[in-house]
């Protein structure tokens, strides 16, 4: 991810204000929202390894029209091959993960071994953060070059996964009219599945809509452009970190405690930052990205435990397309706040709004013993 530490400064270079960058982020999830199941679907059917290439085509696809692009409309068309390719990774690569591990036996080293691989991720992002600060230097449009090249790579590296044999046993049992079926049990039937997907859709757009905020809140406290990168590998690498403690805070605190203060992180973050935003308050940020590093791990782990191999694939796809949901009704939102009153002003709607509902979902949770 090269461009994601000037991203919001590409978008404006071209033209666009923040409410319109919220948007583009809206309509990126309103493709996942569509394609997340049936892609979670097509990953349980012909298989999680077609799915992920597939799937990294498309991104490559998306980012050449980027890094080709000027102006709100060619970048719209980009965001659409950027959600139809993530839809086709997203739930497909951790499926894989974990029948791998079962298929070895391993299954219950998934959560750690998830953990590790966040990490890792988080240390590779951080990586190019830093290569941005300096091409960036060049130009911002050389930022986006770089990323289509980095995405590009995926591709080679998507045909040399391996499919476990128990997934492919199953494969062909899933059919399209299973798709209601799945979403039903994930969304109705299943009590715990429910309310946990509920949980996970609402921490995950609280801390995805904060990073659309970041680099205006860096360009607020005046920082040079040229630190850009290097803020955003600081941040990168505190997930590289705190994802290695995902298995031992859960073990330590216990499940009930760690979803609990992991909901509440993000809320006194942001409002932290809504009423003070300085130089010192910024490393409030920090607590953004511990709940980014820790929640994906034990979150995974509960669902794929409760989740036949069948249908794990499109269980998670169906988390992933709630987040979207959610952050499609708040994105734009606070995108025109911050617009219309300030930027401070929408940290602090953000606040509320992730208080409110985090609020519900807790007590989803500990209605149905989930905790």
């Amino acid at each position: 991810m090269v461009i994601m530490p000037v991203i919001v400064l590409y978008y404006q270079e071209n033209g666009l204000d923040l409410q319109q960058v919220f948007f583009l982020q809206a309509y990126f999830g309103a493709w996942i929202v569509a394609f997340e199941v049936p892609s979670g679907y097509f990953a349980d059917r012909y298989g999680r390894r077609n799915s992920m290439i597939l799937g990294s085509i498309m991104l490559a696809s998306g980012y050449l029209l980027y890094s080709l692009s000027q102006g709100f409309w060619w970048f719209l068309a980009a965001e659409t091959f950027l959600g139809l390719g993530i839809s086709f990774i997203s739930g497909a690569d951790s499926a894989l993960l974990y029948d791998t591990l079962l298929e070895e036996g391993k299954k219950d080293k998934y959560r750690a071994t998830e953990s590790k691989l966040h990490s890792l991720s988080s240390l590779s992002e951080g990586t190019a953060s830093l290569l941005a600060g300096l091409i960036a230097m060049i130009s911002l449009r050389s930022t986006a070059i770089a990323q289509f090249i980095a995405v590009a790579c995926t591709i080679p590296l998507s045909i040399m996964l391996v499919e476990p044999k128990k997934q492919e046993a199953h494969s062909t049992e899933t059919s399209w009219k299973d798709i209601k079926k799945i979403v039903h049990f994930s969304l109705h039937e299943n009590k715990e599945l429910k309310w946990m997907i509920l949980y996970a859709a609402l921490l995950g757009a609280s801390t995805f809509t904060v990073v659309w905020f970041v680099q205006p809140m860096f360009k607020a406290i005046d920082l040079p452009l040229g630190f850009y990168g290097a803020a955003w590998a600081i941040l990168q690498f505190s997930i590289a970190f705190f994802a290695l403690f995902a298995d031992k805070y859960e073990n330590k605190l216990g499940l009930k405690t760690a979803l609990v203060s992991l909901l509440f992180f993000p809320v006194i973050a942001y409002a932290t930052l809504g009423l003070t935003l300085s130089a010192f308050s910024i490393v409030a940020l920090f607590l953004f990205y511990f709940v980014r590093a820790i929640k994906e791990p034990i979150i995974k782990d509960f669902i794929n435990k409760i989740c036949p191999s069948t249908m794990r694939a499109t269980v998670l796809s169906v988390r992933s397309m709630l987040m979207r949901l959610t952050f499609i009704c708040i994105g734009p939102l606070v995108g025109w706040i911050s617009d219309t009153y300030s930027l401070q002003t929408a940290l602090l709607s953000c606040a509320i709004i992730f208080f409110c509902t985090s609020s519900v979902a807790i007590a989803g949770l500990k209605y149905h013993r989930v905790i």
